[in-house]
């Protein structure tokens, strides 16, 4: 991979290009993961992915972490900041927020009104014309409408 300065920062694996996984991670969900990018930038997410890169901050490299593992239900922190999107290699891949990715999508066939949310029920009322049976719909390859960040 070559920076914005020209310089080229591929990985061993990348310059070999070895198939297999390049992450520790391998699950189908979302966990926390420990980011080490060669100009020194260090840093911790919670949008952590298997196979997935994020982009460093300080020199826009593609960096997979070095250790991950899983998310504790119930423990976000109170002074976590909003998801960088743009530098989320997830993001970039489904075209969207990837936080959005358990939610499901659910379209009132009354009204036309289209939400998301992680609810366990199969059908919801809908919150703007109170229709009691909206089913979840499947909007392309995502489970959420695409206009719903």
């Amino acid at each position: 991979m070559v920076r914005k300065d020209g310089e080229d920062r591929s990985t061993s694996r990348e310059l070999l290009q070895l198939p297999g996984p390049t992450t520790p991670y391998q699950g189908s969900h979302r966990a926390m993961g420990k980011f080490h990018c060669e100009c020194g930038n260090e840093w911790i997410s919670g949008h952590s992915w298997a196979n997935t890169h994020q982009t460093c901050q300080g020199c826009e490299a593609e960096v997979y972490p070095i250790h991950q593992w899983k998310l504790k239900r119930g423990t976000k922190k109170a002074n976590s900041k909003a998801h960088d999107q743009v530098r989320c290699g997830k993001c970039k891949e489904i075209g969207g927020n990837c936080v959005n990715l358990k939610k499901k999508a659910y379209k009132c066939p009354k009204c036309g009104n289209e939400w998301a949310n992680n609810s366990k029920k199969t059908i919801q009322k809908c919150y703007k014309c109170s229709h009691p049976s909206c089913h979840p719909v499947t909007v392309g390859t995502r489970r959420y409408p695409a206009h719903i960040p």
